[in-house]
């Protein structure tokens, strides 16, 4: 498909996709399918000032900062630049907002966040209540797609027989086993779920699973889990087949989030037929339909709502989960990312 100029429309992905994160590669295979081309480079002067002519889409969808406080404000400073270098040539500037504000966040963060909503032409949302949160948040005028996360069947192992897993894991077949997988971060809450389990008497195996990229969080998590022989912990970066497995071994998936937008592990738990307990946040309702997911509305009704839970009916709830996830086709994402970024390049757009 051509963009208003007749030429292949061309996106600069900031960061590059990432090998341990297969969203961006899913993305952009359906976005190339669709007619859409993604260039190979890293964003850099030197990339920005090679490419010109019509349909140049800058496509941000996180701009992390790393280090201490003068490294965070010099890096901060340093993509707000290119930002502004990427309009002054002709780019037009598109953010797909996963997190609204980023997680566990510094003032530099929130700065960028806030600069990056002022600079983009366009932004895509993932939910309706996303999108209405980041109009409140950052009071947009400019265009807010909504178009779904993509589902992760492509991209890791189809589910195995659950006793089989846990047989291959280790694990008591005996009794559920509880999942809550992901970067070990404070706003995940795997502390809180970690605290809230070992008050309990609930017969069940808690598996906490991710890489332990925070390590003040990780250290809490560890104390807060002490010697309780029903939890363990498998804290390191797990591959497409490891995780699979993991989500074959659980009963139910957990997201004990203190605050989010948008989760890839709801997701994928989704695409491999696994129900969740998930915060009642209107966006991950969204994203799960209501069948296959149970909602806490506080951290004192987390234990509550796992054993509500594991008290419906896994046929139901996993059938619900697989067939949500059958809705989140790539093929459509890609046709719809690639017509908002054809409308982005076009002078004149109106608010959607």
């Amino acid at each position: 498909m051509a963009d208003a100029n007749g030429g292949r429309l061309r996106v600069l992905s900031v960061p590059r996709p990432l090998g341990t994160n297969p969203y961006q590669t899913l993305l952009y295979r359906a976005f190339e399918g669709a007619g859409g081309t993604l260039l190979p480079e890293r964003l850099s002067r030197e990339t920005l000032r090679s490419h010109d002519g019509p349909g140049r889409i800058l496509h941000v969808h996180w701009l992390w900062l790393k280090g201490g406080r003068v490294r965070r404000f010099l890096r901060s400073r340093q993509l707000a630049n290119s930002l502004d270098e990427a309009r002054s040539l002709g780019w037009r500037v598109a953010w797909t907002a996963h997190n609204i504000i980023p997680h566990d966040t510094t003032r530099e963060d929130r700065w960028l966040a806030e600069r990056l909503a002022r600079t983009a032409d366009g932004v895509i949302a993932h939910t309706e209540s996303a999108r209405e949160a980041l109009r409140t948040t950052f009071r947009l005028d400019c265009p807010i797609r909504v178009i779904p996360h993509g589902h992760y069947r492509d991209a890791y192992p189809p589910a195995t027989e659950r006793d089989d897993a846990r047989r291959e894991l280790g694990l008591d077949d005996t009794r559920p086993v509880l999942l809550a997988f992901g970067q070990v971060r404070p706003y995940k809450g795997f502390q809180d779920l970690v605290e809230r389990f070992r008050q309990t008497d609930l017969d069940a195996t808690l598996v906490v699973a991710g890489d332990p990229t925070d390590q003040r969080a990780t250290a809490d998590l560890i104390a807060r889990a002490g010697d309780d022989p029903r939890i363990r912990l498998d804290l390191r970066f797990h591959d497409p087949s490891e995780t699979s497995l993991l989500f074959s071994a659980a009963d139910r998936v957990i997201l004990p989030y203190r605050k989010v937008t948008t989760s890839g592990t709801l997701v994928l738990a989704l695409s491999l037929g696994r129900a969740c307990v998930i915060p009642d946040e209107a966006s991950l309702l969204d994203i799960s339909g209501e069948s296959a997911v149970e909602r806490f509305r506080s951290l004192d009704d987390l234990m509550p709502a796992i054993a509500r839970s594991l008290a419906a009916d896994d046929t139901t709830s996993e059938r619900a989960a697989w067939r949500r996830s059958e809705e989140l086709t790539w093929g459509p994402i890609g046709e719809r990312t690639l017509e908002f970024f054809r409308e982005l390049t076009i002078p004149e757009v109106t608010a959607s």
